[in-house]
């Protein structure tokens, strides 16, 4: 956070910073500090104090300072600003630096840039209304080359962080990739810490997907790194003294989990049947005195397993092996990472249950109390998968009976729907006249604003209309102005002036007046159109649900929410899949004669086996559960249908 003083903390205990007075002379002189400005608070742009203070001998000062800069130069790390240009080449300096205290800090600046110019130099705009492309300078390109150069020493640092930072930042340099492959396979044989070589593991798998020449041999080597357990046993010191002097002296890292990720990185979309059985091997053999993971704690083991079997990613039958061997070993660490990744795996895929429940389900007496409520809440997850193991864990449960056991945890059955509702035109409030006359004059004075932008309302425009219509009861008092507002409500942008707000207003009083039913069930209709090809689910299912309020019509209504079944995200703010999919079952069932065309669309929903929602979430089950049951229920109607 920048200091309103321009100083810091202990940074002038010795005139402003621990900077040289020839460095601080090259912040004043080489940056030019009018671009160098915070783009999300107004104020004068910064100075070269800013540059100072990340030398500051204070930490605090210099992380302040640090995040400034990161501001400036990259924002939230999405595009590569000016000010980049600028300070680069003393962000590389700060970390060739000893004194500077926050040299993984600025590590991870320069990566932010270095993954934003990156997306500038390959990403387009996705398919969203009003989608934005990364951006960077023209001069960016050249900018980074020079940065690369300027931090190929640091991958011999003397701090372990700052030599993991600088692969993970020479990683992101795709143009330098057979060079830097080469430089890594050469530092890996020198490093001595197993994180370095973690990173330059990862860092060889991201390269070879940009290599030209050497790309081969970094998959080849990559593979040697999987199949490489380490230096082995420690030998006997008293029995074998010179042995054991030459196994200290092997760095011999264990680095097959990174190998994994590696490979995945360089030969991606190619999956590998070793990837599983190297996974389980390297977390279910035993860690021998002297390596990394001998006596490592029980978290710190269970989050290694789950992230390993993360990176297994689409790889069924190998991560449900993994699964039942963690579960099958006999140690409590072993039974949590077993218990957490069955829960993952239930969490995404349907078949998943019945393959790992029956062991799960055996932890629910564990003697482990950690292991045991995990099991539980499980059992929990499942719902009526889990009944007859839920039964016996819990006497309360069990003493309800068989009927209520039966179908706990089992979708609810739709309700019948609702009969239409038929809106009443509104009373109009006992208005004065003369209020009657200043309500039409506030939404004329409205409608004369001009707005900023083709998407922005009239300043409460939509409020007063509905204020007017309410109290005089006549619909041409607003209705030729919401039409005017939403004539180009279709396009595929966001040019409707208050978003629905106009279109939702007008679908309620067409309700009540009849001249009007048809031209705003059509405009609602195009729009409904127009925002799911812009990828607008909310919008969508707004203006769907008025269009179908208002006409009661699902031949019109179904085949734009199957669209939108399409289009709508697994999970997170509404409208989900799931809502989608509730909002259409509850069209089919009342106007049964579009589920006939709606039901084969939608019928690949039941068939796959990898949950439409949002994965890794307890109420996955769940809410996969109501999906199914509003599809069954489409396809029901459906086939009573025919």
């Amino acid at each position: 956070m920048r200091d309103p003083e321009g100083v810091g903390g202990e940074a002038d205990a010795d005139g402003g910073s621990g900077a040289s007075p020839e460095l601080r002379g090259r912040f004043a002189e080489e940056v030019d500090w009018s671009k160098v400005v915070n783009p999300y608070v107004p104020g004068p742009p910064h100075g070269p104090d800013l540059l100072e203070r990340l030398w500051s001998p204070d930490w605090q000062t210099a992380d302040d300072a640090c995040g400034s800069l990161h501001a400036a130069c990259c924002g939230d790390g999405s595009w590569v600003g000016l000010a980049a240009l600028e300070v680069l080449p003393f962000l590389v300096e700060a970390v060739r630096d000893p004194a500077v205290k926050v040299r993984p800090e600025v590590l991870e600046v320069i990566a932010d840039l270095a993954r934003a110019g990156n997306k500038a130099r390959t990403a387009r705009p996705g398919s969203r209304l009003g989608g934005r492309r990364p951006t960077a300078p023209a001069a960016w390109p050249a900018a980074w080359e020079r940065a690369v150069e300027a931090l190929l020493p640091g991958l011999a640092d003397d701090a372990e962080e700052v030599r993991a930072g600088v692969a993970a930042v020479l990683a992101r340099a795709p143009g330098r990739a057979d060079d830097l492959i080469d430089r890594f396979r050469a530092r890996f044989e020198e490093e001595p810490e197993l994180s370095v070589a973690e990173q330059i593991v990862l860092g060889v798998g991201e390269l070879a997907a940009h290599a030209v020449e050497r790309g081969e041999e970094a998959v080849t080597w990559l593979r040697e790194r999987m199949g490489d357990a380490g230096k082995g046993e420690e030998p006997d010191i008293d029995d074998e003294t010179e042995a054991w002097l030459a196994w200290m002296e092997q760095h011999g890292h264990d680095v097959r989990l990174p190998a994994i990720a590696a490979l995945r990185r360089a030969l991606p979309g190619r999956p590998d049947p070793a990837y599983a059985r190297t996974t389980a091997d390297a977390l279910l053999t035993p860690a021998l005195p002297g390596t990394s993971h001998y006596l490592e704690w029980r978290s710190r083991y269970v989050a290694r397993a789950t992230a390993a079997d993360a990176q297994l990613d689409e790889d069924l039958p190998g991560r449900l092996t993994l699964a039942r061997a963690l579960l099958r070993q006999d140690t409590p660490d072993r039974h949590e990472a077993g218990l957490r990744v069955a829960a993952t795996l239930m969490s995404r895929w349907r078949s998943a249950v019945p393959e790992l429940l029956p062991e799960v389900a055996e932890f629910v007496d564990a003697a482990d109390p950690e292991n045991r409520a995990f099991a539980l809440r499980i059992l929990a997850m499942c719902g009526a998968a889990a009944d007859r193991w839920a039964d016996g864990a819990d006497p309360d449960r069990a003493a309800a009976g068989p009927a209520e056991a039966d179908t706990a945890g089992a979708p609810a059955a739709a309700p019948p729907a609702p009969a239409p509702a038929v809106p009443a035109p509104p009373v109009p409030a006992p208005v004065e006249a003369a209020d009657r006359d200043r309500l039409r004059e506030a939404f004329q004075e409205a409608l004369r604003e001009k707005p900023s932008y083709p998407s922005s309302p009239p300043r409460d425009a939509v409020m007063r209309a509905r204020a007017l219509w309410r109290a005089t009861g006549d619909a041409e008092e607003v209705v030729p102005a919401l039409l005017e507002l939403t004539v180009h409500s279709a396009r595929k942008a966001y040019t409707t002036p208050g978003g629905v707000g106009p279109l939702l207003l007008l679908a309620e009083i067409a309700a009540t007046y009849p001249p009007v039913a048809d031209r705003v069930a059509e405009r609602l209709y195009a729009t409904a159109r127009a925002r799911i090809e812009g990828d607008c689910g909310s919008e969508a299912m707004k203006i769907l649900q008025a269009l179908w309020r208002l006409t009661r019509d699902g031949r019109r209504v179904a085949p734009a929410l199957v669209d939108l079944v399409r289009i709508c995200p697994p999970g997170g703010c509404p409208p989900t899949i799931v809502d989608a999919a509730e909002f259409l079952a509850e069209v089919a069932t009342a106007d049964p004669a579009c589920a006939a065309e709606a039901a084969p669309r939608v019928r690949y929903l039941l068939d796959t086996d990898e949950r439409p929602v949002s994965h890794d979430l307890w109420d996955a089950v769940r809410r996969d559960e109501a999906l199914l049951a509003a599809v069954r229920l489409v396809v029901d109607v459906a086939d009573q249908r025919t």
